[in-house]
């Protein structure tokens, strides 16, 4: 093996390394990804079987928002520069849902309060204008 060979051997192990408590970079994009709810405020949201889970895709050429809050297909505006966040014109198709409309009022509430956003590894969180963790998301990859 030569010098060379050797070096961008070493150079490829060491950026596998990782060391405890060092900062993952995010592998998801914030735009253009399919976000699932995982959690909002601290509770846990778990889909029924058959049901549709809450989600949402950022279009990064149209620049605006589309997903599913539980009963109700939704839509809106966003706007992002760099951390910073903010949704508008929020909407959707008006359905009545006998055991989602709860939820639903919920997950609408949280995106007019969002001002900021974070991604490590595939999580992505979504913060307020205090610094709390208002949801939390996974990306998912259609097949």
């Amino acid at each position: 093996m030569n010098l060379r060979t050797a070096l961008l051997c070493v150079i490829a192990l060491l950026g596998a390394c990782t060391t405890p408590g060092q900062t993952s970079y995010p592998s998801a994009r914030l735009e253009n990804t399919y976000w699932k709810l995982m959690l909002l405020d601290d509770t846990p949201v778990a889909t029924p079987e058959g049901a549709r889970e809450i989600q949402f895709v950022l279009n990064s050429e149209t620049h605006r928002v589309s997903g599913f809050s539980g009963c109700n297909s939704m839509l809106g505006a966003y706007k992002v520069e760099h951390e910073k966040l903010e949704f508008s014109n929020m909407g959707g198709t008006r359905m009545a849902c006998a055991n989602t409309m709860e939820l639903e009022l919920r997950v609408h509430q949280m995106f007019s309060n969002v001002a900021n956003w974070k991604i490590s590894g595939e999580t992505l969180t979504l913060i307020d204008s205090r610094g709390k963790a208002i949801a939390t998301f996974e990306s998912r990859y259609m097949k």
